[in-house]
């Protein structure tokens, strides 16, 4: 017989609807697998765990930029199995590249039920095809070193970016072990979640570009 999942204690009830609507004012989203977290490690072990994200997640942007360190966070989602935030990141990339250049990702996170369903070394293929232009010749790059990481085939580069990219499967992995329950997709995870109008537009842009094909 499965074991019941426990209630939320008021308190922490109470201290997750306060983070979230702190959250949705300050990025313009909360991770809905917020609950999860809580019920599984407790309150006190989330709120370190928060602090921990934050660190690292800072650290993953001032090295590798906001859009890169979203790609990131993409593929070792998807690897560890989890869609919520595979798509979460994929689609906060996708904007924020949309609101940089007016380009459209090749990749789309409407399509992350045919990725999920890929074998790892089968979707490596399809990213560098679809990555095979020099616009996305460092995005591809990233994506190959990192796949390195995960078979552990990883030749040394630049000390700093080993180290980071080493760390990012199993961060993300901190996460993806909670947010593996939540059904739906994630939203954008970043502050591009706050802008509207800005999303409005990529979606339009998508929509223009599917009539074309």
């Amino acid at each position: 017989m499965a074991i019941p999942r426990r209630d939320l204690t008021l308190v922490e009830r109470t201290v997750m609807n306060t983070l979230r609507t702190m959250f949705e004012a300050t990025e313009g989203y909360y991770g809905a697998f917020d609950e999860e977290m809580i019920r599984h490690r407790g309150l006190g072990e989330y709120l370190k765990s928060l602090v921990y994200l934050s660190k690292h997640w800072i650290r993953l942007n001032k090295f590798f930029g906001v859009e890169n360190t979203h790609i990131l966070a993409f593929y070792s989602s998807m690897w560890n199995g989890c869609i919520y935030c595979g798509y979460g990141h994929l689609y906060a990339h996708n904007v924020n590249l949309f609101a940089r250049t007016g380009q459209l990702f090749p990749l789309d996170e409407q399509e992350l039920d045919e990725y999920v369903r890929t074998k790892d070394e089968d979707l490596l293929a399809l990213v560098r095809e679809r990555l095979s232009t020099p616009d996305f010749a460092g995005q591809l790059r990233m994506i190959e070193r990192l796949y390195a990481v995960r078979t552990g085939t990883l030749e040394p580069g630049n000390s700093e970016e080993d180290e980071l990219l080493r760390l990012s499967i199993p961060y993300y992995s901190f996460i993806n072990e909670c947010s593996i329950v939540v059904d739906q997709k994630g939203p954008p995870m970043g502050k591009v979640a706050k802008d509207k109008a800005l999303l409005a537009r990529y979606h339009q842009a998508r929509a223009a570009a599917k009539l074309k094909q």
